[in-house]
């Protein structure tokens, strides 16, 4: 849940292309390292370092980050982003009507 929640936070900084680094970087300051271990920080963090690539998947949590980062039918990622396919314009017109 932690890295669904913070895997765009990069995206604050306003650069689209390399937000998935600037996220990794950034997430750890949003928890509480008493609650999570190394390892868990580490699955955490390259998860979120790798999740806009969609290759180099290197744990369970990576795979369903990348899987939900692009079933992603919010309306940040049909309305403003920069690659629009039919599909999820023709979802977002279903959801405003």
């Amino acid at each position: 849940m932690v890295s669904a929640l913070l895997h765009d936070i990069g995206l604050s900084k306003g650069d689209k292309i390399y937000h998935a680094i600037e996220s990794s970087r950034m997430f750890s300051k949003f928890i509480n390292k008493n609650d999570i271990t190394e390892k868990e920080l580490e699955i955490l963090r390259q998860a979120i370092y790798d999740h806009s690539k969609g290759n180099d998947i290197q744990s369970l949590v990576g795979l369903s980050l990348v899987l939900a980062d692009k079933l992603d039918v919010t309306y940040h990622r049909t309305i403003n982003s920069s690659i629009q396919d039919k599909i999820n314009k023709e979802i977002q017109k279903n959801k405003e009507s």
